[in-house]
């Protein structure tokens, strides 16, 4: 029975997806490549957790129980925006990190690999790859 009810609710997420306003918005946040995206994301978790502490203070001052319910899809969502905020950060870093690697690799480095020099005339053969320099060799 609890199968059933896990697959419906992976059914139901799966139509539903498009139309949810926070996976909407961690979307956005995703496709964005500057990591300041990230902080963004851990705001709208901070809303969150600020949304859930308030009913739970109006639970402990005699407001209905069904708020136990926004505090509970408060929590989550909050966690799951400061999560991806996370990610977005260690994404966003490691991007960066590359571009800046080949941005160095690209200007400090010559036309053809090390080792390898072109045939005059550009007159590679099938294994070009593998012929090297006389002076190489030696």
């Amino acid at each position: 029975m609890i199968w059933l009810i896990f697959i419906a609710v992976l059914i139901l997420f799966r139509v539903l997806r498009p139309w949810i306003p926070s996976t909407i918005l961690l979307d956005w946040f995703h496709t964005q490549r500057d990591p300041k995206y990230s902080l963004w994301a851990m705001l709208v978790a901070a809303t969150y957790f600020g949304i859930a502490y308030g009913c739970t203070v109006l639970i402990d001052n005699g407001a209905q129980g069904w708020l136990h319910l926004i505090v509970l899809i408060g929590i989550c969502e909050g966690f799951r925006f400061f999560f991806h905020g996370l990610r977005i950060y260690r994404d966003g870093r490691s991007a960066r990190r590359k571009e800046r690697r080949a941005a160095r690799d690209a200007e400090g480095q010559a036309s053809s690999p090390g080792g390898y020099e072109a045939l005059p005339g550009d007159e590679h053969g099938p294994t070009y790859l593998g012929r090297t320099s006389g002076a190489l060799q030696a």
